[in-house]
């Protein structure tokens, strides 16, 4: 069984004749100076973490990227706070999953969920700079089955991003609204 695999993948690895070495990818060239869609001048912005949280409608995982890409999906977002952690949950399920609730005054923000593995940072009282997607109304995140217990939801977190206090996080906010 082990020659056939072996042998499977070196047939599957091995470069047609047929072809040109590299197959059909091609790689553009581009001057050393040209801006990406990457490339984002987050220098406006010299104050935070390094990298921070990001999620959107077609991923199911959240990624942890360069604070430039964070930093446009906060000024892209449809609300934008200053949060605390107020609770991290993990589930009970066989699936897992990490449940993050932070609080921005009287809202409660969420961020994870079933399947979704956090299991780095997020100690409680820590501070992000937060954009999320309101909920209207409430809703609970209660799922009795996975441990996760009755909490009531004001919005959902799309990105994350450290900052060391209060007042970084509000020029944050100030520099994100021009």
């Amino acid at each position: 069984m082990k020659r056939a695999f072996c042998i499977l993948f070196l047939a599957a690895c091995h470069p047609s004749s047929s072809r040109p070495e590299g197959g059909d990818i091609v790689v553009p060239k581009a001057s050393p100076d040209a801006k990406t869609e990457d490339s984002f001048d987050a220098s406006a912005v010299p104050f935070g973490a390094a990298h921070g949280w990001y999620l959107d409608g077609e991923q199911a995982q959240p990624r942890y990227v360069d604070r430039a890409q964070v930093v446009a999906a906060l000024r892209a977002g449809k609300k934008r706070a200053v949060a605390v952690i107020a609770e991290k949950i993990e589930e009970c399920s066989s699936a897992g999953g990490t449940h993050v609730l932070l609080a921005s005054g009287a809202e409660t923000l969420h961020f994870g969920g079933h399947g979704t593995f956090l299991h780095v940072g997020f100690d409680k009282g820590a501070l992000f700079v937060v954009a999320y997607d309101p909920v209207s109304p409430p809703e609970s995140i209660e799922k009795s089955a996975f441990c996760v217990p009755d909490h009531l939801i004001h919005g959902r977190a799309t990105a994350l991003l450290q900052v060391k206090d209060q007042a970084e996080g509000e020029h944050l906010l100030e520099r994100l609204a021009r």
